[in-house]
């Protein structure tokens, strides 16, 4: 049971072809998403792309760029050192087939940007469990990244109302300085 959970482990990031901590529930839950099978295969697909030529580019340190794909929009997000790089990143996704559109939310921060990494990990966290327990939402039709207390949402909601929720299900999160909303209603 112990060797089959660690295999587990090892295979579902790779599946997932993402950069979040996130990637291993992400690619478990793709199979109740309101996303059809083949948009989470090419989202997956660009996923992995935008993590090959990320480690490719000697512009762009791929440890600094974490990106989430749902629907061919790419909202990449964390911290390079240089608006150059930061540049690099949107012309490298924007190349990629499949992408539609590229939110590049990139900060620049030449010290590396992480004094925030625990709090917003928390926020993260929070944020996930309190859309699991709120009515009329589901959770899994969303993606999120907190940067230095900035909450970037996106995805897909089933009405207006469900993304009133969310975005105020967020606001209520200690820590949370502002929120960048991505969503759109299907």
């Amino acid at each position: 049971m112990v060797r089959a959970l660690f295999m587990l482990c090892l295979i579902l990031p790779a599946l997932a072809a993402c950069s979040t901590p996130n990637s291993m529930l992400n690619a478990v839950t793709t199979v109740a998403e309101r996303r059809s099978m083949g948009e989470v295969a090419t989202d997956t697909r660009i996923s992995a792309e935008i993590n090959a030529k990320m480690l490719e580019s000697e512009d762009v340190t791929w440890a600094d760029v974490d990106s989430i794909v749902y629907q061919g929009r790419v909202l990449m997000t964390g911290s390079v050192p240089t608006a150059r790089a930061k540049q690099a990143a949107s012309r490298i996704v924007s190349y990629i087939e499949g992408v539609t559109e590229v939110i590049n939310e990139l900060i620049i921060a030449p010290d590396g940007g992480f004094s925030d990494l625990a709090k917003d990990a928390g926020i993260e966290a929070e944020l996930k469990g309190d859309l699991i327990a709120t009515d009329n939402v589901s959770s899994i039709d969303y993606r999120w990244a907190s940067v230095q207390g900035t909450l970037y949402i996106i995805g897909w909601a089933k009405s207006t109302a469900e993304v009133t929720d969310v975005l105020t299900v967020a606001a209520h999160i200690e820590g949370v300085r502002s929120i960048k909303n991505y969503l759109r209603v299907r």
